[in-house]
């Protein structure tokens, strides 16, 4: 099994999308094994086939970033802060979320992570649970 990669949304953010209507061609996927009763993260071969009820895309972030702004028009926007303390440069990400048809500001706060993937990842779920209804 192939494992995912920080650029990649997480199954928990999978699984968000799918119940909100994404339904993007994907090359990479989680597929649910009954038997193992767990989810599987796998390239998407061209001749796979596979039950699209058990079947999650796995966009990448760009991927699920422009679908949020295509689809629901929100824009994020992630900006890494610097801080110095006892000489110690600290990073904090931040990020702004917006409606786009407007440009109104619709939320804008500090998510912990040590990684800019890791900000995005976690804007993209905080997103979906707060801003976008489910189908």
């Amino acid at each position: 099994m192939k494992k995912i990669t920080e650029d990649r949304c997480s199954l928990e953010i999978c699984i968000l999308l799918k119940e909100r209507g994404f339904n993007e061609d994907t090359d990479y996927i989680f597929y649910y094994y009954e038997e193992d009763d767990d989810w599987c993260f796998k390239k998407l071969l061209p001749d796979d086939k596979f039950d699209k009820d058990k079947m999650l895309h796995c966009p990448t972030h760009q991927m699920a970033l422009k679908w949020l702004r295509e689809k629901h028009k929100i824009g994020i926007f992630p900006t890494i802060y610097e801080h110095t303390i006892n000489e110690s440069k600290i990073h904090n990400y931040g990020v702004t979320i917006v409606n786009l048809e407007d440009f109104c500001l619709l939320d804008t706060d500090y998510f912990y992570s040590d990684t800019y993937d890791g900000t995005v990842d976690f804007s993209i779920s905080y997103i979906l649970q707060k801003f976008v209804k489910t189908l």
